[in-house]
């Protein structure tokens, strides 16, 4: 039978366009470069609206705090201290042990990338991004209990949504994260407010699509076809 891939599972199922991120670590990438840099979260939403390929590398990406999630660059403390001073003087942290606690908790990839392909046809990702309302995580929800047997546990924060918390931990996980976006995800990233950020691996992205196929064909006990990740 013909292998189905996770990304037209989830616009059969869902309804909904994901993005594939994968980390180029040593081989070459092919994709076009955006014309000028870009924050993390608006690149992934334009490449959900366009379909079309993108590339990223340190030069083409404009956020520091992206950088540093995404293994660009080593953390910098001076930067670091202005990002926190700024987080508390916005109110979004009581004071600046918290907000360094906040920061600071973030996954980051401690190998860095060459380069970032964003697309929507990519085979063999590293992460899917979805942004979904909330009756469609209601689904991804209930076929996580019937595939996984147990409760969905949540890591939440509101900073450095799409790339620390949607991108980078469920990378280094393999857990189902999501985030209800930061001020620059929902400004840059085109997160509607009727929408939240999934971030998923491959192996858990084709886990939950298939059971998601099952109980949409209504297939409850037959064995579930393999699907290419």
């Amino acid at each position: 039978m013909e292998k189905e891939n996770v990304i037209e599972l989830a616009r059969r199922c869902l309804n909904v366009e994901p993005v594939a991120v994968k980390f180029n670590f040593s081989e070459n990438a092919s994709a076009d470069m955006p014309n000028e840099p870009l924050k993390y979260c608006e690149a992934v939403n334009r490449v959900m609206k366009t379909s079309k390929r993108m590339l990223l590398d340190y030069e083409h990406i404009s956020c520091p705090a992206a950088k540093e999630i995404l293994g660009f660059m080593a953390c910098d403390q001076c930067k670091m201290g202005e990002c926190v001073k700024e987080l508390v003087e916005k109110g979004m942290f009581a004071n600046e042990e918290y907000a360094i606690k906040a920061l600071t908790s973030i996954p980051k990839l401690k190998m860095k990338p060459q380069s970032i392909v964003l697309s929507t046809d990519e085979k063999m990702p590293d992460v899917y991004i979805f942004y979904l309302r909330p009756r469609e995580f209601m689904k991804i929800v209930q076929a996580y209990q019937r595939v996984m047997g147990e409760e969905l546990k949540l890591d939440l924060s509101g900073v450095m949504s799409i790339c620390g918390n949607c991108t980078v931990r469920p990378y280094l996980t393999n857990q189902v994260c999501v985030s209800f976006g930061c001020n620059d995800a929902r400004e840059y990233g085109g997160i509607a407010d009727d929408k939240l950020v999934v971030g998923l691996t491959p192996k858990m992205a084709a886990d939950i699509m298939h059971s998601l196929m099952e109980l949409k064909n209504g297939n409850i006990k037959e064995s579930r076809k393999e699907v290419k990740m």
